[in-house]
């Protein structure tokens, strides 16, 4: 269950963000564009290789399910 604070905000819940820290947006104000998506966001670049590697161990985890 997502809980959400008590008054009306916009958040963010780009997980890749710089700014995402302990399960949530830490900036205190961010700008919406007219879709609603962040422009705040200051998205952290995972190299190819390495998603590579997590998608094939999830593939893996998955499958054997």
């Amino acid at each position: 269950m997502k809980h959400l604070p008590d008054k009306r905000c916009s958040c963010c819940e780009n997980q890749f963000c710089v700014d995402w820290a302990e399960n949530h947006c830490i900036l205190e104000r961010i700008a919406l564009d007219t879709r609603g998506q962040c422009l705040s966001c200051i998205t952290v670049d995972i190299p190819e290789e390495l998603l590579k590697v997590h998608r094939e161990s999830m593939l893996k985890r998955f499958g054997e399910e």
